[in-house]
């Protein structure tokens, strides 16, 4: 069934691919065949595949996540519309775009739609691993910026209107800075990783035909040299078999993979919000002159970013400091308080019950007869299983206060087979606390084939109210007596699972 499952992905693989390739080779080919009106009509057109490759799929529901792809719809019409305006403006209207509405807001639009839809599809991605993707979008935003300023605008004509600018220079920084976040959810959702990286792709060939159109543009080509249009047909073809590739409906398991807080990230991310100051600071040694406008916006949508990164790693930190010292208090195998946890806990009740706040404490010491026997005879994995059932019996046997009313017990694990269970309560508990503890042991435990009698030998001690101590004189009382009872056992036969000294 799996090797069937995986031929069709690969056969649809193979398919998306083909659409792509024939898509993008077709409308290049019209494009290098036509010119002037014809020309834009085939990269106008070209827009038209993936937003009715994107619409069929939707309709099929054949999109594990469709939300996003939804939004990607919305942006591809709008963009649609823009180039059938920017079409008709040019070679109809003889007017120089953009002129109207649908050229002044359609491109913007269109964007922050598609910027939209990407990042709800990165959003799963980010489940896995928020800090990573934060870390290759603030780069990747870094780097843009860096280009931007040292590359891309001193390349620009001057002639070239400032909402062009700021147009262009938004488009290079934000869809750089999610060019860095899908690259890395690429690597984080192997599920996705083909539908993700023919976004990428597409992504990649937006920004660069934006970059090259304003670049390029002058008074007598508006939409830059004719070249360009071969760059938004490669990004509409790819965008067709990012929504095609079978990937886009693969359901994503989760996993958790987060990062840790190390001195590289932080250098990282310090170095990142240094890069605005230190490009006004490169303008000024050279004597060239610099847009701080530009630089301090640009910056200003850095460090929310950084701002967001170094709170998720202090939020991780202080999760693996609890983590630590939660575990630091529970035994690795069974999960029980360990000798740390009860300890501090038997202290502070020890204090209770000193100065008479606490009605008394019981201490019931037990070690499991023989179980070296069984790890010996037939090995560690029996004997953490024998191990494993008893500590869940003790557990289910104590007081809680939810259950019983009244103070909840304590059960850990001492160390090896032994275990200490701390009753809050006067002599009169001692009783029925050994008792339960008695009947959780009667069962037999069963370990794959073998049939395990969980016998016990147990000491109990009592410490009245109002009676000072400390914790190791009561472990002692309890050790001691737990002892003489397994003495009485190796000498007489006894029946019973487990029994109880009095003090």
């Amino acid at each position: 069934m799996d090797r069937r499952t995986d031929a069709v992905r690969s056969g649809a693989a193979r398919a998306a691919l083909a659409v792509v390739v024939v898509s993008v080779l077709v409308w290049l080919v019209g494009f290098a065949l036509t010119d002037g009106l014809a020309q834009d009509l085939v990269v106008a057109t070209s827009g038209v595949v993936p937003t009715v490759a994107i619409a069929v799929t939707l309709h099929r529901r054949a999109i594990a996540q469709p939300r996003p792809w939804f939004l990607i719809l919305a942006g591809m019409l709008v963009l649609d519309v823009y180039n059938g305006g920017w079409v008709a403006e040019v070679h109809l209207a003889g007017m120089v775009p953009p002129s109207t509405p649908v050229t002044a807001l359609g491109l913007p639009l269109g964007y922050v739609l598609l910027l939209l839809g990407a990042i709800l599809l990165l959003r799963q991605a980010a489940r896995q691993d928020a800090g990573t993707i934060l870390d290759h979008a603030i780069i990747a935003l870094s780097v843009a910026f860096l280009a931007w300023v040292l590359l891309i605008a001193p390349a620009l004509d001057p002639s070239v209107a400032t909402g062009s600018r700021i147009r262009t220079m938004v488009v290079v920084v934000l869809v750089g800075g999610l060019s860095g976040a899908m690259l890395r959810a690429a690597a984080l959702l192997p599920e996705r990783r083909g539908s993700t990286v023919y976004l990428l792709v597409a992504v990649a060939g937006t920004v660069t035909g934006t970059l090259a159109r304003d670049v390029t543009a002058s008074d007598g080509a508006p939409d830059g040299a004719s070249w360009v249009g071969m760059l938004w047909i490669v990004a509409y073809g790819t965008l067709s078999g990012a929504v095609l590739h079978p990937s886009a409906g693969q359901v994503v398991h989760e996993r958790a993979d987060e990062p840790r807080l190390t001195t590289r990230r932080v250098w990282m991310l310090g170095t990142a919000l240094a890069i605005g100051p230190g490009v006004l600071v490169l303008h000024a040694l050279v004597g060239s002159a610099a847009d701080p406008v530009f630089i301090a916006a640009v910056n200003l949508a850095l460090v929310p970013l950084v701002v967001l990164r170094i709170g998720r790693l202090a939020h991780l930190h202080a999760d693996a400091e609890r983590h630590l010292e939660r575990t630091a208090d529970l035994d690795a195998l069974t999960g029980l308080p360990n000798r740390r946890a009860l300890t501090r806990h038997l202290e502070a009740l020890l204090a209770r019950v000193a100065d008479g706040t606490a009605p008394g404490a019981v201490v019931v010491f037990a070690d499991l007869d023989d179980f070296k026997v069984v790890n010996d005879t037939l090995g560690h994995r029996v004997g953490d299983e024998l191990l494993l059932a008893v500590s869940h019996r003790l557990v289910s046997s104590v007081r809680t206060s939810e259950r019983r009313g009244g103070p909840g017990d304590l059960v850990a694990r001492f160390a090896g087979d032994e275990f200490v269970v701390v009753v809050e309560g006067d002599a009169a508990v001692a009783e029925p606390a050994t008792r339960r503890l008695r009947a959780a042991l009667e069962e037999v435990v069963v370990v794959d084939e073998h049939v395990l009698e969980p016998r016990a030998s147990i000491g109990v001690t009592t410490v009245p109210a109002g009676t000072p101590t400390t914790v190791d004189a009561v472990l002692r009382a309890a050790d001691a007596r737990m002892y003489e009872r397994k003495r009485e056992r190796r000498a007489v036969p006894v029946p019973d699972v487990v029994d109880q000294t009095m003090s």
